[in-house]
């Protein structure tokens, strides 16, 4: 178990076959079942007891921070979440690149087709698994796509304690700390050289 769990949603967690252009199944449609999207489009990345043996650039960046700073933090896959979250858990820090399936890529396949995209589907998925059993730890939002989260009722919605838009290493870090302290947590925090709440916390 982990004072501090990053992950990403399944979108995220693969290599894409190691094709250049498959990366985009990540913004994908729902056109095939899931086992076989799964299967062509975006296997599984490894993992070592749950630990994700990769995850995004983001997301360990993050994790280098914490590590130097001298915290308890693993990097879990999305499917094993369980083996590393507990009482003692006090963060659960997300990557998300495309949440809502906003992004330019995912809202031209998903309006050619009238599907939701995978990495929407993935992302609420997660969210949904994350709050079933995260007792009292703070559920932080963070990643390229974290502008689709920034508005405080889909936080809200989603049990996002905390967004943080834009450049993550020293926000998110400073956010993290506090959430690991049990300060409380504004909704929304823009992620700059020094950090600038948006919202005042709830």
């Amino acid at each position: 178990m982990s004072e501090i769990v990053l992950t990403a949603d399944r979108s995220l967690m693969s290599d894409y076959g190691a094709g250049l252009f498959l990366g985009f199944a990540a913004c994908a449609p729902r056109l095939m079942p899931e086992w076989l999207y799964k299967l062509l489009l975006c296997p599984s990345i490894p993992h070592v007891n749950g630990a994700a043996k990769f995850a995004p650039c983001g997301t360990r960046k993050i994790e280098a921070a914490l590590l130097e700073k001298g915290y308890d933090v693993v990097v879990a896959h999305p499917d094993h979440l369980r083996k590393f979250i507990d009482g003692e858990t006090k963060v659960i820090g997300i990557t998300a690149n495309d949440p809502l399936g906003l992004g330019p890529a995912s809202t031209t396949f998903s309006g050619l087709t009238r599907r939701e995209t995978y990495s929407a589907i993935f992302y609420r998925r997660l969210l949904s698994q994350v709050n079933s059993f995260k007792g009292g730890a703070k559920v932080i939002a963070g990643g390229p796509g974290a502008w689709q989260l920034a508005d405080e009722r889909i936080a809200s919605k989603l049990g996002i304690d905390c967004v943080v838009v834009g450049e993550g290493e020293l926000t998110a870090l400073r956010v993290i700390e506090n959430a690991v302290n049990g300060e409380d947590l504004p909704r929304v925090v823009e992620g700059r050289k020094s950090c600038h709440w948006i919202s005042s916390p709830p």
